[in-house]
């Protein structure tokens, strides 16, 4: 959709920076934002609205509830992949050719995307349009639910680390900052504890969350259980996320076995 950023920006449905955008939720919901997002009536909502058309969890599968932001302005930000050090990179970009859209905000005109990958990342352009298509559809529920937009919560299109963006992910992400002033931010995966309190980078920004209901909570599992994910969760940090793909499949089909 042909929307300048500066008019995003202009009308709020960006914010200037992740702080910014994560205090935009504080203010709205009247919440203290958690890791999994339990807590805040925003990130619930968008959870019921995309279960309701999606019950095999398919699309939820796919994406991310964001808190809309960028760190540079009105220039364009664009995702690229790093295949050397197997790193997502985000930052401010020259008009490039092969751009795709991959974050969205809601609004009355449509899903406005905000974020960019250029062809350096995987990505599957016919499950793309699937997704873009299950975007549109979910973009019309938040339109007629909220009563004032924009609401501060997007959606982003889960693809980091994945063989396909309807892959479940057992990871979460989180920003580093970048080296030098205006190089890209780098964008690491972490596993996400359900038993610790801390996410692996203390301090850093986390502004998404998964869009699929939470787990169980972990107070219906015994000590012995809670005892085994906090030890399995570890085993995972210390692994790529390619490896740790790999191993809880392998762990799974072992388990199943038994």
């Amino acid at each position: 959709m042909a929307i300048e950023l500066r008019d995003l920006l202009a009308k709020k449905y960006v914010a200037p920076s992740p702080s910014a955008a994560l205090e935009k939720i504080r203010q709205r919901y009247s919440c203290a934002l958690t890791v999994r997002g339990d807590d805040c009536a925003g990130i619930v909502q968008l959870r019921r609205l995309i279960a309701s058309m999606d019950p095999d969890g398919c699309y939820a599968r796919c994406l991310l509830i964001t808190a809309p932001h960028t760190h540079w302005g009105e220039r364009t930000i664009v995702e690229s992949f790093d295949a050397a050090r197997r790193e997502y990179l985000i930052g401010s970009e020259a008009a490039r050719d092969c751009l795709v859209p991959y974050s969205f905000v809601f609004s009355v005109e449509g899903a406005v995307p905000y974020e960019w990958a250029d062809g350096a990342v995987p990505l599957n352009r016919a499950e793309l349009a699937e997704a873009w298509e299950f975007l549109a559809r979910l973009n019309a529920l938040v339109v007629a639910e909220c009563s004032e937009l924009p609401i501060p919560l997007g959606v982003t299109i889960d693809h980091r680390f994945k063989k396909s963006i309807f892959d479940r992910q057992i990871f979460s992400f989180a920003e580093t900052s970048p080296a030098e002033k205006g190089e890209p931010f780098i964008v690491r995966a972490l596993v996400e504890s359900v038993v610790e309190t801390n996410p692996r980078y203390p301090g850093k920004l986390q502004a998404a969350w998964f869009s699929t209901p939470s787990i169980e909570a972990v107070d219906t599992l015994d000590e012995r259980e809670i005892a085994a994910l906090a030890d399995l969760e570890k085993i995972l940090a210390r692994k790529s996320p390619e490896e740790a793909l790999r191993f809880v499949a392998e762990l799974e089909s072992y388990l199943r076995s038994k």
